[in-house]
Order: structure tokens, then sequence, then C-alpha cells
């Protein structure tokens, strides 16, 4: 079943207006407003969805507050949609809404759903620039694509709960460390992981959602815009050991963070699972830093 992406995320807000502004200021274009939210597209066809707590239309919260109500991923054919609309409601509701996008629950309780792929351009890994081509200081980021969605997990629940991605959707395991979580991607994706659990705290929980840029310099102008405009980072730029990508992460008035990503790995069905005994540590450049200063005391 090639589910290939994350379509969509779904937040529901108690301060429309205020996440809003802040999809905005990260970069993202704003493709419809009305009096309940918003929707805003990404190059790819991939949405996000800005909507009222009291919505009724919305799933239960898995958590008090602000925070995202469901990850809807997209897939690649009908044919597939009424496959998995057909593998999942053997043993859970399966509800097709007028759109045709499936709404469902995985087995920790987290609200999924699932529609075909709009259409969109993705261009894959950023090349390098060619000769004469120089950087543009100060050049606002394009999100190009969701590249992720991170959930807490109970450490209890963990393999539950990878295991309905891997056995019912055939996501790929891409890294496992055994003290930190899963990192899985889409059968369809070429990326390291679309999903990551964080198994560090005994709650189910909305983490962060990741965006892709095109490199290293979106990433920091895209964060000190943020900055800029009164935002606060939850983390320093870096570089992860698991996905390799770069990132900066922020707090975000919806709830959770949103990251500032780019240059993930790229994985295909020759990966091999790597499986660690200890988290290795979630930023090289810090590790690296660290190493630098010690080595000249």
């Amino acid at each position: 079943m090639p589910v290939s992406r994350v379509e969509a995320i779904v937040y529901g807000v108690d301060d429309i207006a205020g996440a809003i502004k802040y999809f905005q200021d990260w970069g993202l274009a704003c493709r419809e407003r009305t009096s309940q939210g918003a929707d805003f597209a990404l190059p790819t066809g991939q949405t996000v969805c800005i909507r009222s707590m009291s919505d009724a239309a919305l799933p239960q919260p898995i958590e008090g507050g602000p925070t995202v109500r469901e990850t809807i991923w997209g897939l690649d054919t009908k044919d597939t949609l009424d496959a998995i609309a057909a593998e999942l409601s053997g043993d859970r509701e399966v509800v097709r809404d007028h759109t045709g996008t499936l709404h469902t629950h995985d087995d920790i309780g987290l609200p999924i759903g699932f529609r075909v792929m709009a259409p969109g351009v993705d261009p894959g890994q950023a090349q390098p620039r060619g000769v004469n081509q120089s950087t543009e200081p100060g050049k606002l980021p394009t999100p190009i694509r969701i590249g992720h969605v991170v959930y807490f997990c109970p450490p209890s629940e963990l393999r539950k709960a990878s295991a309905f991605y891997t056995d019912r959707l055939k996501f790929r395991v891409t890294d496992r460390a055994s003290d930190l979580g899963d990192f899985m991607r889409c059968p369809g994706s070429i990326w390291h992981h679309n999903i990551f659990f964080l198994s560090v705290m005994p709650k189910t929980g909305w983490n962060h959602v990741a965006f892709d840029v095109a490199d290293v310099n979106e990433v920091l102008s895209g964060g000190h815009n943020m900055l800029k405009h009164g935002y606060k980072a939850y983390s320093s730029p870096g570089r992860h050991i698991m996905g390799s990508n770069v990132f900066w992460y922020f707090n975000a008035v919806c709830g959770g963070q949103t990251e500032y990503s780019a240059d993930m790995d790229m994985t295909d069905d020759n990966w091999k699972m790597r499986v660690w005994e200890r988290n290795p540590g979630a930023d090289q450049w810090l590790f690296t830093a660290q190493d630098i200063v010690s080595q000249h005391r």
C-alpha cells in the first residue's frame, strides 16, 4: 500500500487569527480563509488546515489546548484508498467524508486520515548552486513540503504504535533508538522519515511538524525572520544524527513546534534499519563543537 507522504495536518486552535499570522510569517501561502479558519497550501499540494477548537467536525483532541487534531496521509491512487479502507475497516471504524477522505484512528488512538494526493510540484533534494550563482542575503524561505510529523508515544506503547504503520500500511523503520523512539518512512517516500514516535514521556501527544526548505541557508534565514517577528525559538539551529537533516524549531501558537528542515537523508528499500541501544544525540554540530572546545583547553 504505497502511502507516499503527509498530505495534510489539521489544527484545532483557540486563536485563529494568531495561528494564521504564524503560518504566514513562517512562509506558507494562505489558499482560503473563512470565519471558521484557513487552509494553507504548499507547492506540493499538501495543506495545513487551521480550525477552531470548538469545531464539532474535528476529531476529539488527544490532549488539552491547541494542538493537531488529525494527520492525513497522501496516497498514489483511488485504488490504494479503497484498499486501505477495506484493510482497516475490519477492526475499526472507518468513515469516508463527502470529499472522499477516509477518517479513522491508529492503534494508540491518534486520529488519522487518508486521501489521494493533490497535484503539485516537488523538486526533491535541492541542487547545488551553479557557476556564477550566489545566495541572496535575507531572502525568506518558501517551504517546499510537509516533511514529517512527530508524536509523543508512551514507551510501553511504542511497539504497538509502530507495528500499525509497518504491518498495516507498510511503512519502514529507518532508525530505532531504544531510549528515544522509532523513525519511519512511508513506502512511497524517499525521505528518511515521515513520522517519528518519540517515546520519552508517559503520554500520547503532539510534538511537531517539519517543513522542508531548499537548503541550510533557508533554515537559518527563516529562523531569523521568525525571531524578528517575536516568536520563541525552541532550539538552536543544528544538524540531526538520525536523518542528518539541518533543523531549527520554534514554539507554534497552534500547539507543539514547527521545524525548518533541509538536507535530510534519502533512503530506499536497500536501507538497513539501524538499532541504537542509546540515543546517539540530537545534534551532530553541537557534539562536534564540544569536541573542538575540549581539544583546545
